[in-house]
């Protein structure tokens, strides 16, 4: 989650099971046996029926996951030689993040060449 969340830092997270995921929110997964914390780009719902599409801020490319698989979101972070920060949620970062799976995606299936990427 860096550079928004230092590598080394202590999460502390909210435990509910398929909790109410907002965008920009950062949500923490159980994968196997590891927690991993992403953020939330995009939620699509339908009745009970609903999967995140979740990215790192630093990776390339995020994930479809079922909402089953959340454990909890991230409240504050502590870092090392910092004072706590509470306020995870960052909708501007979400949305970049998003556009940047998008343009990876359609890149990849040929849909745009690199001289017509102008975001």
């Amino acid at each position: 989650m860096a550079p928004a969340i230092p590598i080394g830092a202590l999460l502390s997270i909210a435990v509910a099971p398929q909790i109410s995921c907002r965008v920009g929110d950062v949500v923490v997964f159980l994968e196997g046996d590891r927690l991993i914390a992403h953020r939330v780009l995009l939620v699509l719902r339908a009745g009970s029926w609903c999967w995140l599409l979740e990215k790192g801020d630093a990776n390339p490319i995020g994930q479809w996951r079922h909402a089953s698989s959340v454990r909890g979101r991230a409240m504050s972070f502590t870092a090392p030689e910092q004072p706590a920060v509470t306020n995870l949620t960052d909708p501007v970062l979400a949305s970049s993040g998003l556009r940047r799976h998008l343009i990876h995606w359609l890149t990849s299936l040929g849909g745009l060449r690199a001289k017509e990427r102008k975001f």
